[in-house]
C-alpha cells in the first residue's frame, strides 16, 4: 500500500507541477477534488465509495466542512478544500478549525493542494502558527511522507490509540524514522 500509494502522489505531484497558470486558474474547489484532493487521499488510503468512512459535505453548527474522515464511523478529522487557484488565508484556516472544532474533531486539514495544513482544533489560540501541527507543500509530499502519512488510513487507526498531546511525540519519532506504534509492517 505504501508503495502505491507513494507512486500515485508522486503522480498527482507531476500532474500539479505540469499545469500552467492558466490551466490552475481554470480549476474551481469541485474540479481541485476530483483531480487532485480526492487522488492523494485515496492514495492515503481512504475509501470515498464507503460514506461510513469519508462523508462529503457534512452539514455542522455553523456551516458544511467538504469531508469528513472516519475510522469505524467515528469522525477523526475534517478537510476543508479550496481551488488549486485559492491562495490559503487566516480566514480560510480559522473556517477549518471552526468547522473542526464544531464536529468535536482534534484535527483540521486545510487544502489546495498544493499545500495541506494541520491545525489541532481543540486549542483555542488567535495565534494560528502555534496550533499548526503539520504544513505541507506538494513539492514536499514525498520528501516528507512520514508526515502526509499521519492523515492516511492506517495511521489515523494507529494514532487513534495515542493522546492528542502525544502527537507531537509521534511526528518526531515518524520524522526519525521510528515508529512508535507498528502502523505498517516494514516501513
Amino acid at each position: 500500500m505504501i508503495l502505491q500509494g507513494k507512486e500515485a502522489i508522486q503522480a498527482l505531484i507531476e500532474k500539479y507541477q505540469g499545469l500552467t497558470q492558466k490551466e490552475i486558474k481554470d480549476y474551481n474547489e469541485a474540479n481541485t477534488v476530483n483531480s487532485f484532493i480526492r487522488p492523494l487521499f485515496e492514495a492515503l488510503g481512504w475509501d470515498f465509495s464507503n460514506i461510513d468512512e469519508v462523508e462529503a459535505e457534512k452539514t455542522i453548527v455553523k456551516g458544511r466542512v467538504d469531508y469528513v474522515f472516519k475510522i469505524k464511523k467515528v469522525s477523526k478529522f475534517c478537510v476543508e478544500v479550496k481551488s488549486l487557484r485559492h491562495e490559503l488565508t487566516d480566514e480560510d484556516r480559522e473556517q477549518a478549525i471552526s468547522y473542526a472544532y464544531n464536529k468535536g474533531v482534534t484535527w483540521a486539514i486545510l487544502t489546495n493542494f498544493e499545500r495541506t495544513q494541520v491545525f489541532n482544533a481543540e486549542i483555542k489560540s488567535q495565534d494560528l502558527k502555534s496550533i499548526l501541527f503539520l504544513n505541507l507543500h506538494c513539492q514536499d509530499y514525498l520528501a516528507d511522507f512520514e508526515d502526509l502519512l499521519l492523515t492516511s488510513r492506517q495511521r489515523t487507526i494507529c494514532v487513534q490509540s495515542i493522546a492528542p498531546g502525544n502527537l507531537i511525540l509521534y511526528r518526531l519519532a515518524a520524522s526519525q524514522r521510528v515508529a512508535p506504534v507498528p502502523c505498517f509492517p516494514g516501513s
